[in-house]
């Protein structure tokens, strides 16, 4: 399968045109937030979109400050999934819509394990990043890298790794947890044993890249969505990843209410 975005907004559009489905947008919410966690320096500022169809599913993704349009989303809303032509659309809402669009003509496989977080932000933050990292083969003689920079997740590796390079093309030039963080993730991927990826590989078309790399290199990676949270479960034995791992919102900064994380694991 072509995992460049293009190739897989034709490849999901061309399976919702077969389906009969009367699904449409129910709402688009954008989200802007400033956000320091206990015990962090780092402000996370980084909008994110919503969508949400009228069957209840919801797709998201994460865009830099100033990204998203509202006057974009103005002609989606209402409308049903069947008549949007994604390839029109920017990046950003083609994503989330996609996302969202996925389990209508797809369908999602059953997670292998899943965890229920409740709580404080920072208790729920550190509770999802060693579930992340427990799935990933840790030793103190493995060099990881972490495309896509998230500050818990990268200290809980850290503890047991024997190094930890962060590649993030918004975060570039500042640290994570004292590391700093790259633009280059290709000669990330040329030094790390064990790579974790984030879902906005999708939204930056990264994605065919990163795969090409671990699949010639034959490293043990994983992916951890937020953005393609649908997508990429359900398109799992087209990519190189040993489990694929999804959150859904309300998101884990969210204290007060309960937040859920699935984890699928390939059968390759």
């Amino acid at each position: 399968m072509d995992l460049s975005l293009s190739a897989i907004i034709e490849h999901i559009g061309s399976d919702l045109a077969q389906t009969a489905s009367s699904v449409s947008v129910e709402f688009a919410l954008e989200a802007r937030e400033l956000a320091v966690l206990s015990g962090s320096a780092h402000v996370y500022d980084d909008p994110y979109l919503i969508v949400q169809l009228t069957d209840g599913n919801q797709g998201y993704v994460f865009a830099h400050p100033n990204e998203i349009s509202m006057q974009d989303m103005v002609g989606i809303v209402g409308k049903p999934i069947r008549t949007i032509k994604l390839s029109e659309l920017p990046t950003w809402l083609a994503v989330a819509l996609l996302d969202a669009m996925t389990p209508v003509c797809k369908g999602l496989p059953e997670p292998s394990r899943s965890r229920r977080l409740s709580g404080a932000a920072q208790y729920k933050s550190e509770m999802r990043a060693q579930f992340i990292a427990n799935l990933l083969p840790l030793q103190d003689t493995t060099n990881v890298a972490v495309i896509g920079g998230i500050e818990d997740i990268v200290k809980q590796i850290s503890a047991s790794a024997k190094d930890v390079r962060i590649a993030d093309f918004h975060l570039a030039g500042t640290k994570l947890c004292g590391i700093e963080v790259e633009t280059d993730y290709m000669s990330l991927l040329d030094w790390c044993d064990v790579a974790l990826i984030t879902g906005n590989t999708l939204k930056t078309d990264t994605l065919s890249d990163i795969c090409s790399v671990i699949q010639r290199r034959n490293i043990y990676a994983n992916i951890y969505a937020m953005t393609g949270h649908n997508l990429f479960p359900a398109i799992m034995a087209d990519l190189p990843f040993r489990w694929v791992t999804a959150e859904t919102f309300p998101f884990y900064w969210f204290a007060g209410s309960d937040s859920a994380i699935r984890a699928f694991k390939s059968k390759a």
